[in-house]
């Protein structure tokens, strides 16, 4: 008890990392989010975008 060990960061950090990209934009996928929430498809989203409902 109290005596578990952690690993120091240099240890756990050995592997390469990931060279961070750019942002998404602002709906830069909103399509594959509402596709994943709605359950619906790209027909529906569009008749939601043609509407205005999605900004």
């Amino acid at each position: 008890m109290g005596n578990e060990q952690v690993a120091h960061a240099d240890r756990v950090l050995d592997d390469e990392l990931l060279v961070p990209g750019k942002a998404p934009t602002a709906g830069q996928h909103a399509d594959a989010v509402l596709a994943d929430v709605l359950g619906d498809g790209a027909e529906r989203i569009a008749r939601l975008r043609e509407s205005g409902a999605l900004g």
